[in-house]
């Protein structure tokens, strides 16, 4: 079962989470920091941030091919 996730598509999957270190952050220092927003508004916030940056990217991971 292991040796099945280890295939092209999952290795972009996770190097995608990775990179999302890159995108959390920079908005939690924003956010906390320098705006001095709260933890749950902050979380909520780079979540946002988040998920606009990676929706055409996750697309492009999961689409399918013809």
């Amino acid at each position: 079962m292991i040796k099945s996730y280890f295939n092209k598509k999952f290795l972009t999957y996770m190097f995608k989470w990775q990179v999302g270190f890159f995108i959390t952050v920079p908005c939690m220092y924003l956010f906390l920091d320098v705006l001095g927003w709260p933890n749950w508004a902050t979380t909520i916030a780079f979540q946002f941030i988040g998920a606009i940056v990676f929706w055409p990217i996750d697309n492009w991971i999961f689409r399918k091919k013809s």
